[in-house]
This record gives C-alpha cells, sequence and structure tokens, in this order.
C-alpha cells in the first residue's frame, strides 16, 4: 500500500501537521510518497522529511493534487500494481486518534469497494471528496482509472480543478462498473 500524499509548501516548508498525519499512515504499514507541490525552492531541513517518507518528489504548485498525483503514476507506472493507492493531501488535520485511524483503515481495507473515500458531497452533484481516496488494485488496474489519470492537466483555477477531476472522478468510475463507496454520509446537500 501506498500514499500519494500532496503538500502544499508556500514557504520552503512542511506544514507542521503533516509530520504526523505522514507518520500515522506508516505506522498503519502504508508506504508514504510524500509529493511537495513548493511555491518557492524547498528548504525544509527537518530530518524526518527525508527518513519517514518512502520517497519524496518536489514540484512545482501548478495543478493542484489531481496534477500532482497524476504526474507521480505516470512517472511510476509500478504504483498500479499495488494493493491500494491513496491519494491523500494535506487539508485533513489528524489523524487524533492513533486506534480510531486504524480501525478507520482496516474499514477501507475491507471495504467491498474497489474506491472508498472519506466523505460524500452533493455539491455540483454527488462525488466523494478528494482528499482522501482509497484506490484498490482492482480500479487501478482498471482502463478506465488509468484513461482518467491519462486526461488530467494542470489548471491554474481550483474550480476548474473540483469541477473536471475531482466532481467526475466518481461518477466516470461508476459508469465503467466500479464499485465506489464513501465511509461518512453528508447530512446535508451542502458542501460539509
Amino acid at each position: 500500500e501506498v500514499a500519494l500524499f500532496v503538500t502544499h509548501s508556500p514557504d520552503g516548508k512542511i506544514k507542521p501537521h503533516v509530520r504526523h498525519y505522514v507518520e500515522q499512515l506508516k505506522k498503519q504499514g502504508i508506504d508514504v510518497w510524500l509529493l511537495i507541490a513548493a511555491d518557492r525552492p524547498f528548504e525544509d531541513d527537518e530530518q524526518w522529511v527525508t527518513t519517514v517518507p518512502k520517497a519524496v518528489f518536489i514540484r512545482e504548485n501548478k495543478g493542484f493534487d489531481f496534477a500532482a498525483w497524476a504526474h507521480v503514476l505516470r512517472m511510476e507506472r509500478a504504483l498500479y500494481g499495488c494493493d491500494i493507492v491513496y491519494l491523500l493531501n494535506d487539508s485533513l488535520f489528524g489523524p487524533t486518534n492513533e486506534d480510531d485511524f486504524g480501525r478507520l483503515i482496516m474499514r477501507v481495507r475491507t471495504s467491498a469497494a474497489d474506491i472508498v473515500g472519506l466523505t460524500d458531497n452533493h455539491e455540483r452533484g454527488w462525488h466523494i471528496q478528494s482528499y482522501f481516496l482509497a484506490i484498490k488494485q482492482s480500479a487501478l488496474r482498471s482502463f478506465a482509472f488509468q484513461k482518467f489519470i491519462i486526461s488530467i492537466r494542470s489548471f491554474d483555477d481550483k474550480d476548474d480543478v473540483i469541477n473536471n477531476y475531482e466532481v467526475k472522478f466518481v461518477p466516470k468510475m461508476q459508469a465503467k462498473g466500479i464499485k465506489v463507496e464513501a465511509l461518512f454520509k453528508a447530512m446535508s446537500i451542502h458542501n460539509p
């Protein structure tokens, strides 16, 4: 299992909460590939950055999360053979409880779905929010998923990314027979 974890570095450093999240993923047996989207040259000298993640990629901050995930998936084709690839970003603060996080990861692993997300959303059409997506081997190896990844382009506007990728990803996968599950359902039509 590999997590492609995108973190934004506006100042050459990594946000303080990222280390904890990366360490918790590692405790769950997930190799973390840290994808640093940098606005300026990266200069963080904290030792954990080179010792905790399995791999570190530093790229110019263009195209938001989907472009960063696609960049690495295009370069590292062996990822399509993983049991699970987690597409994650640094917008989540936590996990706040190690045992609960372990149970959450177990729910992801035991889900019958090919793609598992944490929360769904009904704004702009039903979709799963992209801050945490677990793509299992059946979906990773599918033509539909790989075609989606190849189609990703780098947009300058966040709304373009949301409208073209986040909102359309799950419906496109479902249309090709890929089973999707959100572990936590939205309680209203508004973005939680």
